[in-house]
């Protein structure tokens, strides 16, 4: 397939390349160096020949490549993450920018990878959490000019790390349990002892706090997304009395558990209410539709957006914080007050 180039516009019309070089520049002051009626003769050949600017070369020329490189060891699988990465895909795109996935996963020399992060490949890096041991290299990733943003609870010193407020979430979830009239609110949360964890048990204080409901660690269960969801609703069977309603940290761990009550004849939400945290596309496919605390994915991937176009427009912005704030979807799992 033939390319038209430069050249070949500048034989046609029978000038010099340089001139159909000013005649294409955004720059108006090389627009001006063309008389008026020159520039028209350019632009109409440009059309009519079909010419299109080697986005390559341009990247070159600007320094720029208009890519962004979003890495993550976390599983796509999950729905938070592919979620996530969509959204952030589709605010990239709106400003210009096209997405690079790269996946840490089971690879060997994660280092080097961090060094292949390097002007001329992209114009910044997204890091879907920020794990100890890729701090240093990014570090020197932004010392080589590269933005570096973490969607990451943080705070992490010298990052600016974005994402939804974990703690709020947790508690708008609760709350609206309390709120249906629930007393004993159940707890599914973090296996990992973390922030993660930490903010969600602040969340989960905070609602008890704003209902003036005594504090229970017999309602707190650390899960894993993938632990057996029967034996985590035996375990809160035997409580007396037995909580009658579960936010659960997760859409996974919530759907699994949704399953376990249903297979044990406990209906929900008459016996047991279900509040879920993510509203994934899962939760309003599951049998009985989960209420769910949106965690704002939409939000996390056009506030990391612009930061980073802050960042391009000034590399010698500070770090900063930033959390978005989530938001509740009513289905009904969770119930009326009449249920109660």
């Amino acid at each position: 397939m033939f390319c038209v180039r430069q050249v070949d516009i500048a034989r046609k019309l029978r000038i010099s390349q340089q001139a159909v070089a000013f005649a294409l520049s955004d720059r108006p002051a090389f627009q001006k160096k063309l008389h008026p009626e020159t520039r028209r003769r350019i632009l109409s050949a440009v059309r009519r020949m079909g010419y299109v600017p080697n986005s390559s070369a341009r990247s070159l020329k600007l320094g720029k490549t208009h890519t962004v490189i979003m890495a993550t060891r976390e599983a796509f699988h999950h729905p938070y993450v592919h979620e996530l990465v969509e959204e952030l895909q589709i605010a990239l795109a709106a400003q210009g920018y096209q997405m690079m996935l790269e996946s840490l996963q089971r690879v060997a020399d994660e280092a080097a990878v961090y060094r292949s992060f390097v002007p001329g490949r992209c114009d910044a890096v997204v890091m879907l959490q920020l794990p100890a041991s890729a701090r240093g290299p990014l570090v020197k990733v932004q010392r080589r000019g590269l933005p570096v943003i973490a969607i990451e609870p943080g705070p992490v010193p010298g990052f600016t790390c974005i994402d939804y407020d974990r703690a709020e979430a947790v508690r708008m979830g609760v709350a609206h349990l309390l709120g249906q009239g629930h007393r004993r609110v159940a707890l599914v949360f973090d296996a990992l002892r973390g922030v993660r964890r930490q903010q969600r048990l602040r969340g989960y204080r905070a609602a008890l706090k704003q209902f003036k409901i005594e504090f229970d660690e017999a309602l707190l269960f650390p899960q894993p997304v993938e632990a057996d969801a029967g034996e985590l609703w035996r375990q809160m069977a035997v409580l007396q009395p037995r909580p009658t309603a579960v936010f659960c940290y997760n859409d996974e761990v919530a759907a699994r558990f949704l399953a376990a009550l249903r297979k044990a004849r406990v209906r929900v939400p008459a016996d047991v209410a279900l509040v879920a945290q993510g509203n994934s596309r899962l939760t309003a496919l599951v049998e009985v539709p989960l209420t769910a605390v949106d965690t704002n994915h939409r939000g996390i991937a056009q506030a990391v957006v612009d930061a980073l176009l802050a960042r391009f427009k000034n590399g010698q912005a500070p770090p900063r914080q930033i959390q978005v704030k989530p938001f509740l979807v009513e289905r009904a799992s969770s119930g009326t007050r009449g249920d109660r």
